[in-house]
């Protein structure tokens, strides 16, 4: 509507109610209405122009939708300067509610004062949690009017539509409206306890009039005039006008659109979901588009700073039991280099000893080091030759604001849950938003089940009072006060984003994930062999297991090397890296047979608590020596469950053959060649027979401590006693990303 046509219609509705005191006069013997008032409908989604006439003229634009069928809506409102007394300008007002939930979410975003060049702006949402009742606390503020159906149907200006069912109304006959002819419709209520009168005028299309896709009838516009405060419906006096812009009704809004946007975090929001849990190690592809700052010659003893925003790509693998990372990637800058990928660098982190292995396979380079970037979780650190690595995602869930359900967005082609958590940088100090995508198993077209309790679930009628919308009863007291927890089913992140106020909104690290998987194990792959000395630094040996092994474990090998790596780390109090190549020996007619080395305890101490502690070589294989001989050593295998019973665990223990451990000789190769030092002796065999009577009781304390130890806080069985007391904390963290917006150079 232009400037001038808001002008004429206020004057025709100063002139239409400027005689008039009250404002108007219910008929006393109503006659029966020769047209019926259109329905409001069940869903819709329309742009709304709100004009204010009380005191000076003014305008709100916004838009509002609203889903039938799951009973939530949004609305949006630009509040431009001077509308709300005491609200900033320019500020946009988008307010979240469901009315299952009673709950609404009110989000506040002050984008442009970033376009308008004021200091220390801060264009960030804000968001805080509510009921439905602030709602309407919110609209009276706005406009001065409140709901009148209560917690039923729709809120906004498009709640208007629903009043005038409940009062008694007339079909004044055909209007003009915005130059499209309009059926006119009048109501008026009146109050005389407290002398106020209320008019609302009511313009819906013609049926001759296609204003939508479905050619069915829109509100156009409404019309109100009150004198003054009117019950819990109007607080002061209001003249004002709605008109709806492309209405479309009986139109379900995009699920996206009803749910909060990705980096909105907010406060006070109870939230019913549980958010995915993490299996204990899993590898994946991945591409970081991380901005950083680098320092280039200038000339004369001088450097300037250029800024790059770049892709890189790397394979990541995480153990959380272990507490290991391993990157994999091609530095992507190396000056003066033709061939690069000759610098193919796995980086392999260990966080419980502080070491970080750096080992350049093609290069035979290795180099071992403190590990220092114990960053805040999700940081990308970009080192000065091109290197890549991430910290443990066991930090994840160290945050300083609980992870929170956003809904579900479009993201990469599919449907993705979003999840978003708040930590404290730890040099800004300023907070940054966390948002986690993940395979949606939530895309249900009526996913309103998803949203009350599996038992007295309260379920939308299916017919509805003319004009009053879809109305689902509120969810049970016990529900809103003790929700259950819904965990749920996602199983595969997509991507990964950072979000810091600072930043205008925009994520400044990104993290696409690719080909998660979460089986089978690697830890027992990662070799850092080439780290130490092959002729003073590594010990050899082989063992052998029961016959039955391999069945009993469902023939899956890598789950058997993997435990096994983590029983001999812990028997010998060394890091499970130290357990190295670690292979099973098959051949007919021969025991299995467990091929592994034992490395040397580093010369370099790294910063993690208790690595010191850890025992050297020699004492290790001692202690292993002793292990297996006395039947102590117990192989805790944790196999996929029972598809009838997927929440219960199957472990399977295997106990080694008592005194078949032997030193070997063992060459670099592939092939694992080795020479038996110590021939077998006729009574190898012999202690057996006491080991098993000690078999049972170790296997049930085995199997205990496994599952005492993961229901625990602890992830996973901790397999290094000494050398695992602690993770790293928020205080030993630094974050060296830089933004992704641009910079000058």
């Amino acid at each position: 509507m232009t400037p001038g046509e808001r002008t004429q219609v206020f004057a025709k509705m100063k002139e239409r109610y400027k005689r008039i005191e009250p404002a108007c006069v219910p008929p006393e013997h109503p006659g029966e209405n020769t047209k019926p008032l259109p329905t409001a409908p069940d869903s819709f989604t329309t742009n709304v122009e709100i004009a204010f006439q009380e005191k000076k003229m003014k305008v709100i634009y916004g838009a509002e939708s609203f889903d039938g069928v799951l009973n939530t809506g949004v609305l949006r409102y630009e509040l431009s300067e001077g509308i709300i007394l005491g609200r900033p300008k320019d500020v946009q007002k988008v307010i979240h509610y469901s009315i299952p939930g009673d709950e609404a979410l009110f989000i506040i975003a002050n984008e442009a004062c970033e376009d308008e060049g004021e200091e220390n702006c801060d264009p960030k949402k804000r968001c805080h949690a509510g009921k439905l009742e602030d709602v309407s606390a919110e609209l009276r503020e706005l406009f001065g009017f409140s709901d009148v159906n209560g917690n039923g149907g729709y809120f906004g200006a498009g709640g208007i539509l629903q009043w005038g069912p409940q009062y008694n109304y007339e079909y004044r006959g055909p209007s003009d409206c915005r130059g499209m002819r309009c059926d006119r419709y009048e109501t008026c209520i009146t109050k005389p306890d407290e002398n106020a009168t209320v008019s609302i005028t009511y313009f819906w299309s013609d049926k001759a009039w296609n204003v939508t896709s479905n050619g069915a009838q829109v509100p156009v516009a409404i019309e109100i005039y009150a004198t003054g405060k009117f019950g819990h419906i109007f607080q002061r006096e209001v003249m004002q006008r709605y008109d709806f812009y492309d209405f479309y009704r009986d139109v379900r809004p995009d699920p996206d659109e009803l749910v909060p946007p990705v980096d909105v975090y907010c406060r006070g929001r109870k939230d019913i979901y549980a958010p995915p849990r993490a299996p204990f190690y899993f590898a994946y592809n991945a591409e970081s588009i991380a901005g950083f700052d680098l320092p280039f010659p200038a000339g004369d003893n001088e450097t300037t700073t250029v800024h790059f925003t770049t892709v890189l790509s790397h394979t990541q693998y995480y153990d959380w039991d272990a507490k290991v990372v391993r990157t994999k990637y091609v530095p992507w800058f190396l000056f003066g280099q033709e061939n690069r990928y000759e610098y193919t660098t796995e980086l392999i982190q260990d966080f419980q000893q502080g070491l970080t292995y750096e080992i350049l396979e093609h290069l035979k380079v290795c180099n071992i080091r403190p590990t220092e970037n114990f960053t805040s979780a999700g940081d990308i650190t970009v080192g000065d030759d091109g290197s890549v690595s991430m910290v443990p995602p066991w930090i994840f869930a160290d945050l300083d604001e609980p992870m929170q359900y956003n809904g579900f967005h479009w993201i990469r082609g599919v449907d993705a849950d979003v999840w978003v958590g708040q930590k404290r940088h730890q040099i800004t100090r300023l907070n940054e938003t966390y948002v986690w995508y993940y395979a949606s198993p939530f895309m249900l077209d009526e996913s309103e089940n998803l949203r009350a309790p599996s038992q007295g679930a309260a379920r939308p009628p299916m017919s509805r009072e003319p004009g009053m919308g879809v109305r689902m009863p509120p969810l049970p007291e016990n529900f809103k006060d003790n929700p259950p927890e819904i965990v749920s089913m996602d199983s595969s992140p997509l991507r990964f984003e950072k979000y810091l106020s600072i930043l205008a909104g925009l994520p400044h690290s990104i993290y696409n994930i690719y080909n998660y998987e979460t089986e089978p194990p690697l830890t027992h792959t990662l070799d850092v062999s080439l780290c130490y000395n092959r002729a003073t630094q590594m010990r050899h040996f082989i063992f052998d297991l029961p016959d039955d092994t391999l069945s009993r474990v469902n023939f899956l090998r890598d789950k058997l090397k993997y435990a096994s790596q983590a029983a001999l780390a812990e028997a010998g109090v060394v890091s499970p890296l130290r357990i190295n190549r670690l292979v099973l020996e098959e051949h007919e007619g021969s025991p299995l047979r467990v091929l592994f080395s034992i490395l040397e305890k580093p010369d370099v101490v790294g910063n993690a608590p208790g690595a010191i502690l850890e025992n050297d070589m020699k004492q290790a294989a001692s202690v292993i020596d002793s292990f297996i001989s006395q039947s102590r050593l117990v192989i805790v295998v944790h196999l996929p469950a029972i598809a009838l019973h997927p929440e219960e665990p199957v472990y399977v223990a295997i106990v080694p053959v008592p005194g078949s451990l032997k030193e070997v000789d063992r060459d670099g190769s592939s092939n694992y060649g080795y020479e038996t030092k110590q021939p077998y002796q006729s009574g190898d065999m012999a202690g057996l027979a006491i080991g098993m009577l000690l078999l049972g009781g170790l296997l049930g304390v085995a199997v205990n401590m496994v599952l005492q130890r993961r229901a625990s806080g602890q992830m996973g069985l901790p397999r290094v006693n000494l050398a695992r007391r602690s993770a790293p904390t928020p205080e030993t963290s630094i974050n060296l990303n830089a933004d992704l917006t641009a910079s000058e150079t």
